[in-house]
């Protein structure tokens, strides 16, 4: 149960690694430009880095005594406190030798969650699923009165170029309210997102649009009175067969409000 317990949280400190990874690259970072949230990302990574590079080994390894183990999570945790000062979630149990369980599960819920760091993930996500010949998304009120914005990930391993071009294209890539599904006319219009915000997951493949709802509204206000949306990519030029298609809305934080 143990071991079970520190598998799963070095598993979780490798994934959150590389998600960052690919957070820092897709938000434009660099050490010339850093600044405010990208430089808590960079230290983040620092220590997931230094962490990652061990861990994984040791619980290959056929003998790392459980105390080892429990001070080279409790030295994760000081580092990754240091980032939270107001916050100080440095304190934890001691070590138990003889009931370690509860000072690892403690560890365990503390580091998982400060792995996101200070851009916690806050959006809403409706994945589109095949109906019909058409890609189709079921909506709900509150889709539309939380969200302050609306993306649409694609999940493909097509050309990111031609991609952008198809997809940017409403007369090619239509997505609609589903009472015009099969209609000649325009879809809403789509712009590539190349640096999108950083609260939205981070994957490899996985590619953003924004919605712009303003330039599209009257088919926009088309799909939030009959909640839902599809997609028509039927004639696509580029090989979208495998492709995942989900709406992300983000939502403001309220605790960032004035």
């Amino acid at each position: 149960m143990l071991r079970e317990l520190v598998r799963d949280l070095v598993a979780q400190i490798e994934a959150s690694r590389k998600e960052l990874v690919m957070q820092i690259a897709r938000s434009g970072a660099s050490l010339d430009t850093m600044r405010g949230v990208q430089f808590e990302m960079l230290m983040r990574l620092r220590t997931l880095n230094r962490f990652s590079a061990f861990l994984p080994s040791w619980m290959q390894a056929p003998r790392v005594a459980p105390f080892q183990i429990y001070l080279a999570l409790r030295e994760l945790l000081a580092e990754i406190a240091a980032l939270y000062p107001e916050k100080d979630p440095f304190d934890c149990a001691p070590y138990d030798h003889d009931n370690p369980y509860p000072p690892f599960h403690e560890l365990s819920v503390k580091i998982r969650g400060y792995l996101r760091g200070a851009v916690a993930p806050n959006y809403l996500k409706v994945a589109f699923k095949a109906t019909e010949g058409l890609l189709l998304a079921e909506l709900a009120e509150n889709h539309f009165t939380q969200p302050n914005a609306y993306y649409l990930g694609i999940k493909t391993k097509a050309d990111p170029t031609a991609l952008a071009r198809y997809v940017e294209n409403p007369d090619q890539f239509k997505l609609m309210p589903k009472s015009l599904a099969r209609a000649a006319i325009f879809g809403a219009q789509l712009k590539e997102e190349r640096i999108p915000p950083l609260e939205l997951p981070a994957q490899a493949d996985l590619h953003y649009f924004r919605i712009l709802v303003s330039e599209s509204a009257r088919r926009w206000q088309q799909i939030r009175e009959e909640k839902a949306a599809v997609i028509d990519c039927q004639n696509a030029e580029i090989d979208l067969g495998n492709a995942e298609f989900t709406l992300f809305m983000t939502v403001p934080n309220p605790s960032l409000k004035p």
